[in-house]
């Protein structure tokens, strides 16, 4: 019962940062809860594993943390309030260690945006113009970076999580609820904890 209790506060705790800042917009205008909803929908109907499932779902957990926990983790540069994409590897990803999750979750969280660095190395081999297009926000990966990312077991996923989070931006596609996806992390922390029985209900 107490690991029941720890696991349904945890749930409370990180769905609670949907409910209090999901409703940020990105760029294209649709809120930041509902496009990390649609990565993890199209991680389902792609046929992948709840792990994976719940990394595309959390993938940008880092933007809807609380703000001072943000800045005092350095998630955002001095200058000009710029975003740090190479603090943000590993501060939605150092979240949910801490919460339970498992370290493929926390792994490949990280690696999509160490996937997203990766691809601005290679616009930058392939197109210099295109990789500056931005104006430099993205810091691309050094070549020893590259070599090391490329070696991951799940380097893949890792690109296809970055490629679910483009895809998810179209304003086409039909909104996904974020609550659907706490069952989801319910079963996983249980799993995680021990409690097979629950779990499997």
């Amino acid at each position: 019962m107490e690991i029941t209790s720890y696991i349904e506060r945890t749930l409370l705790e990180v769905f609670e940062n949907y409910t209090l800042r999901g409703h940020i917009l990105c760029e294209e205008g649709l809120t930041s809860a509902h496009h990390m909803a649609r990565c993890g929908a199209m991680a389902q109907a792609a046929g992948y594993d709840e792990e994976v499932v719940l990394a595309a779902f959390f993938h940008a957990i880092d933007r809807l943390l609380d703000p001072d926990e943000c800045e005092e983790a350095g998630a955002f540069e001095e200058t000009g309030g710029e975003y740090d994409e190479v603090t943000a590897e590993h501060l939605g990803a150092s979240y949910l260690r801490n919460h339970g999750f498992s370290e493929r979750i926390a792994g490949l969280v990280e690696g999509q945006v160490a996937a997203r660095r990766y691809m601005a190395y290679r616009d930058a081999l392939c197109s210099p113009a295109r990789a500056t297009a931005g104006g430099g926000s993205i810091k691309p990966m050094t070549p020893a970076e590259v070599t090391e990312f490329e070696e991951r077991l799940d380097f893949l996923i890792c690109l296809k999580l970055r490629e679910w989070a483009e895809a998810a931006r179209r304003p086409t596609l039909n909104p996904v609820s974020p609550m659907r996806y706490k069952e989801i992390a319910r079963r996983h922390l249980l799993l995680q904890f021990g409690d097979f029985t629950l779990a499997r209900r």
